[in-house]
């Protein structure tokens, strides 16, 4: 598990102990020949050029001096002999220190053969400057852009890279921007080993960037702490920390810190919720068909490293039905943690494929926290919103359902509407596929963690078990889910078919049976309820052209 930022020492130290690479030439060279030249001013030192030095000393000792004169008196003649060893075993360290020196070097071409001595040299006086990571950052800059269709204010930071080690970990960014009294933070991914940042050679510099809160701001920050880190599977190294005034960017922390305070009750507290809806894009969206901005902030209150999973359920009221979407939520802040009382940016167009039949007379929105393997959800904010005013509390349409939720059966859910066409490949001009919609409403609550599931037989060929839909568990008795798919889209068909049934099943998430729901049959130009009768096939209908089944008690 990736950790949060630690200080440069903390980190640096870690990063020696858990990835100094297996079987990495340059640091088994540079470890051997630590104990070559230990090893070899003692072994040569004594064995070759100190058995010389003490031989000699013997004969001129023993036959001239040491014996006649000094030898047997004051032992002159050992002590030349002590220091010619002690000659020899200098002698000895420094080859052995300069055979280290050679298969550094010899490593270090291994390592990567393109590395010149020109690039040796130039990476040894990087070093030279201080301690450094696996990769320096150099020429930050921070500056906003327009969203993608007009949503508010992203920011693009870059820098100017160094690679000092070649590690299988990425460089990642976090701002920690100040709005009024809230301090809002991202993480984005400026490179890593499937990047530039993989294809880069020792000592090479490049500038890379990447995009904070895609999402959009709705208000500029006022400064922002930018931190760097370098990461991987089980290790992350703070490398670098800048701070952006609003204007510029300057190395180290700012000088007015940029700090999150904890605000509101519970682990995670949504707040600042927008609602707004718009009319819905596509050529297929009809003039009424409506889909829904939602955005909110979710604080933070707790110390967290991995940031928990939420769920955003948006229920709108058009006419006498009330359609439902869930979109998921996945903040994404590896390497890095979320302190206390920092938040992030939640954004969703609702209804984005599935447009509203028209403008909505409210909508409610629950946002939740999931509780994980078998653990209830907590729902954690709960707003109405009616032409863009958003309120707390729920909408006046919204009712408790009656009873308790109850396992899955056959009867828990009902398709209103279904609509079949044949469409051309994307890939594939010459091939076709699928195209399936369909209207589907909970009868009665369902306690169970199920998901719809669609089975295509054609007299031509079968397509295998399509997961549509959203968790069935979270949609209440009277609530409606508009569902798109296509079938044949791995195995794409040469040409439309007369006759097709599709069974329609609940399965569970995890353990349970599957509980078969209802069954259609597409022949020609036709559909009805139920199995398909008989062999024949109709002649099938032209590509583009939709074939409706509606339910008449539903409609």
């Amino acid at each position: 598990m990736l950790v949060g930022p630690v200080g440069c020492d903390k980190g640096g130290d870690s990063d020696k102990k858990e990835d100094k690479p297996k079987g990495d030439k340059k640091a088994d060279g540079d470890d051997g020949a630590k104990a070559k030249a230990d090893d070899g001013g003692k072994d040569d030192g004594g064995k070759d050029d100190g058995g010389k030095a003490d031989d000699g000393g013997k004969a001129d000792g023993g036959k001239d001096d040491g014996g006649k004169d000094d030898g047997g008196k004051d032992g002159s003649g050992e002590k030349d002999a002590e220091i010619a060893a002690l000659k020899a075993e200098l002698e000895a360290a420094k080859e052995a220190a300069e055979a280290a020196k050679e298969m550094d070097a010899e490593a270090a071409k291994e390592l990567d053969p393109e590395l010149t001595a020109e690039d040796k040299v130039a990476h040894e006086e990087k070093l030279k400057e201080g301690e450094k990571g696996p990769v320096s950052v150099a020429s930050v800059s921070f500056g906003d852009k327009q969203t993608y269709g007009d949503r508010g204010t992203m920011f693009e930071i870059s820098a100017e890279l160094t690679v000092n080690e070649v590690k299988e970990g990425g460089v990642y960014a976090k701002a920690a921007c100040v709005i009024g009294d809230e301090v809002f933070v991202n993480v984005g991914t400026i490179s890593n080993k499937y990047g530039d940042l993989g294809k880069m050679k020792v000592t090479e510099t490049k500038r890379l960037s990447t995009l904070l809160f895609t999402s959009g701001l709705n208000e500029k920050p006022t400064r922002c702490q930018l931190s760097f880190d370098y990461g991987a599977a089980s290790f992350s190294t703070r490398i670098g920390d800048y701070c952006w005034d609003g204007k510029a960017v300057s190395e180290g922390m700012c000088a007015e810190p940029v700090k999150a305070v904890k605000k509101g009750d519970g682990k995670v507290v949504p707040f600042a919720f927008h609602v707004k809806p718009h009319k819905a894009m596509g050529s297929n969206a009809s003039a009424d068909a409506t889909a829904l901005n939602v955005e909110f902030g979710a604080r933070f209150n707790e110390h967290v490293e991995d940031a928990p999973h939420l769920h955003t359920k948006t229920a709108c009221k058009v006419g006498d039905r009330i359609w439902v979407e869930v979109a998921p939520d996945f903040p994404h802040v590896k390497p890095f943690s979320l302190e206390n009382g920092e938040a992030v940016m939640v954004h969703h167009n609702q209804f984005y494929l599935n447009a509203l039949p028209g403008k909505p007379e409210a909508c409610n929105i629950e946002v939740f926290l999931d509780g994980g393997y078998g653990k209830p959800d907590e729902k954690l904010a709960e707003v109405c919103a009616t032409d863009s005013v958003v309120k707390d509390g729920k909408c006046a349409f919204r009712t408790d359902p009656e009873g308790e939720a109850g396992p899955m059966a056959a009867d828990s859910i009902t398709i209103d509407e279904i609509a079949f066409s044949w469409g051309k490949d994307w890939r594939d001009k010459s091939k076709v596929v699928l195209n399936t919609r369909l209207a589907a409403t909970v009868t009665k609550g369902i306690k169970d963690r199920v998901q719809l599931t669609a089975g295509v037989s054609c007299s031509a060929q079968d397509d295998r078990e399509h997961h549509i839909g959203p968790d069935l568990e979270f949609i209440g008795p009277g609530e409606t889910v508009a569902i798109r798919f296509a079938a044949f889209r791995d195995k794409p068909l040469g040409e439309a078919d007369g006759r097709c049934e599709l069974t329609f099943s609940a399965k569970p998430f995890m353990r349970g049976e599957t509980v078969e729901i209802t069954k259609f049959c597409l022949k020609g130009s036709k559909v009805t309820a139920g199995k398909c009768k008989g062999k024949g096939k109709g002649k099938a209908p032209e590509v583009d052209t939709e074939v409706v089944f509606t339910n008449e008690a539903k409609k």
